[in-house]
């Protein structure tokens, strides 16, 4: 079968509680991280319906514009593959098929039939418009009936965050771990505890996740989306990284259709997955109050160095740019800082409140 058929809705709202089976949920996540627009509003419907849970007194509000974002997502989405296909060939009868309607479709999903047709998938405008607008639906019905049944309620996200130059370890209800890095947020449903271990990160973050049967851990950072039983690892995208990072330090993760074990690593843009790669183990050297940078330019070390001291660091000469810096950062006091750049860079630093210029 050439074309991607619409997922049912019922599928979809399983996948999105988390009831289905990890085999069954690869098998959807492969067949959305196939076509971008589906990746990105599968994206944008998750964080949407955590996000609204956090103001129940703007719910209808809230709900209307996330809606109206998201039908202007599926008409974005209708040109661009009405155009793409039109790139491919002309259509051979000026009369153009009517979109296939999510209600009227009686395809049922089939974790058998997804997988039997990766190899060679093709799109059109109008099951990606049947697609798109099944998960709106999926999303509408899903969060009315929440509404309807009293889960939401003003105490549904529990959110903790530390500030450059701080770091904290949270304990989440069902015995599972997270230490948060420097000038990190972490958002959990008040429902964890009941199945829905589905938490929001932005900024870095080491898990230490216990497995329990039928209830997968999912962290969701950024572009990426990372599923898990029970391991160890790490999810970092702050908001000036161009990707996200996952490390797997033991056990076993899936992000998509790759699946990383102990000492590997992947990087999620919004272009796809980077190829699994040999794990730095010293970029969890967080965890243990140190931070390590190994061979990078202090421009690209900046941020990093800015989130740890809590400084604003300035190049009052651009020669600086390009210098390398290697070696380990003890969480400390600014002038502890001070004092390393002056003798690693031969440098002069002026201090005024908190930023921190650099000269020769």
């Amino acid at each position: 079968m050439d074309d991607l058929k619409p997922i049912d809705m019922p599928c979809m709202a399983d996948y999105f509680a988390g009831e289905l089976s990890p085999d069954e949920a690869a098998a959807v996540e492969r067949c959305i991280n196939r076509n971008p627009d589906l990746q990105k509003l599968t994206l944008r419907l998750m964080r949407s319906r955590i996000d609204m849970s956090a103001n129940v007194a703007a719910r209808i509000p809230d709900l209307d514009s996330q809606v109206a974002l998201l039908t202007e997502n599926v008409s974005a989405a209708l040109a661009s593959a009405s155009h793409q296909n039109e790139l491919v060939s002309k259509p051979v009868s000026p009369v153009r098929p009517k979109p296939v309607s999510p209600v009227q479709s009686k395809t049922a999903f089939d974790t058998r039939s997804v997988v039997n047709s990766l190899p060679v998938p093709r799109y059109t405008a109008y099951t990606i418009g049947a697609f798109l607008a099944s998960l709106i639906l999926v999303f509408m019905g899903w969060t009315f009936a929440e509404l309807r049944h009293g889960v939401l309620s003003p105490t549904s996200l529990s959110t903790y965050t530390t500030g450059n130059g701080e770091r904290a370890t949270v304990t989440l209800p069902d015995g599972s771990s997270v230490t948060l890095n420097v000038g990190s947020k972490l958002q959990v449903p008040s429902n964890f505890a009941s199945g829905n271990r589905t938490v929001t990160l932005s900024g870095q973050a080491f898990f230490s996740v216990i497995s329990h049967s039928g209830a997968p851990f999912t962290v969701i950072s950024g572009p990426s989306i990372t599923r898990v039983l029970g391991t160890q690892f790490s999810v970092r995208h702050y908001e000036d990284d161009s990707s996200a990072t996952v490390l797997v330090q033991d056990g076993k993760v899936s992000i998509g259709s790759e699946t990383l074990v102990g000492g590997q690593a992947v990087s999620i843009s919004s272009h796809g997955a980077s190829p699994v790669r040999n794990a730095d183990m010293n970029s969890l050297s967080f965890t243990k109050g140190v931070l390590i940078l190994n061979n990078i330019s202090l421009l690209d070390a900046i941020p990093d160095l800015n989130r740890w001291y809590n400084v604003e660091i300035r190049l009052g000469d651009k020669s600086f740019s390009n210098r390398e810096v290697a070696g380990g950062f003890e969480a400390g006091s600014i002038f502890d800082l001070i004092t390393v750049l002056e003798l690693m860079y031969d440098a002069r630093v002026v201090k005024d409140g908190r930023v921190l210029t650099l000269y020769r």
